[in-house]
């Protein structure tokens, strides 16, 4: 293909008719210029211009290159525009994947505030389970995923954001209980998420190297479930301390003391090696991976 800087010469000396006027415009002599138009039409092989004493006058072929030159470099330009746009991040978009649980109670401020400074990047947040977000990652259907950890993923690039501890919480009626050992949890009316949250499984498996099985009295799909069913006094809830922050401030909930600690775990955000991120997914994981941001919390 011919270099498309011979095509914008050519379009400058058409749109002025004026090798003069041209070279002016393009910063160049009018010898080289001249001698750019020439090696134009030897490439193509036709007369694009007629010379005359009034200036440059197109061939009837010429006319019709003008016209798709013309219409090209309007579509470069646009294009161009497009790109500056997104790279300012007056448009363009991310694509974020994340539980419910930790879209609330984890993203949702970060989410806001990249809105309020970014208002022309449409946001799309796709809430699923842990092992769906993952299936999504990996299909390219979202640009980053944000799950508990540990997950499979060990093909992707892992950010550890944020530690979580899991404990339990019980409405004013319990929280003069004594030192619970993990039998006399156990023995307590819990109310827990599903068996398919992580958060569940999480705690499951701990408790069963202590020798004790959780059977919880209710089994809840939504963490706020859980949290709510606990304020209403209907048991002991299993919950994340980090996410029931408000509710332990205002005494609606007292975390239940026991001897002994659930191990902490985090929340990752995760990205494919393999892909390239839009500026607007670059900027959105600068914002949630910024620690100072953590330490307000």
């Amino acid at each position: 293909m011919i270099n498309l800087e011979l095509y914008r010469v050519f379009h400058e000396v058409a749109k002025s008719g004026s090798l003069t006027a041209a070279a002016k415009e393009l910063f160049i002599t009018q010898p080289a210029l001249s001698q750019t138009i020439l090696n134009l039409e030897s490439q193509l092989g036709g007369q694009l211009f007629v010379r005359t004493r009034k200036g440059m006058i197109l061939t009837p072929e010429g006319e019709k290159m003008y016209a798709g030159v013309s219409d090209a470099l309007d579509s470069i330009k646009s294009a161009e525009n497009s790109f500056m746009h997104m790279k300012r991040l007056d448009a363009g978009y991310i694509r974020i994947g994340a539980g419910d649980t930790l879209c609330r109670h984890f993203l949702l401020k970060y989410i806001t505030l990249f809105h309020k400074d970014y208002p022309g990047i449409n946001i799309e947040v796709t809430n699923r389970t842990t092992s769906e977000t993952m299936a999504l990652l990996r299909a390219g259907k979202v640009d980053v995923a944000f799950v508990n950890l540990p997950a499979d993923a060990h093909e992707f690039n892992v950010h550890e954001c944020i530690q979580l501890n899991d404990c339990f919480a019980g409405n004013e009626s319990y929280k003069s209980l004594p030192v619970m050992s993990a039998e006399q949890m156990m023995s307590m009316p819990l109310i827990a998420m599903e068996t398919s949250s992580n958060t569940r499984r999480f705690m499951d498996n701990y408790m069963k190297k202590l020798g004790v099985k959780m059977k919880p009295e209710i089994e809840l799909g939504s963490f706020d479930l859980v949290v709510e069913f606990t304020k209403a006094g209907l048991g002991i809830g299993c919950v994340t301390k980090e996410f029931i922050k408000k509710e332990l401030e205002e005494q609606t909930l007292f975390e239940i003391k026991t001897d002994f600690v659930f191990p902490s775990r985090a929340i990752g955000g995760i990205t494919r090696k393999d892909t390239s991120l839009t500026f607007a997914a670059l900027k959105f994981i600068e914002i949630v991976y910024d620690k100072n941001a953590f330490s307000q919390q």
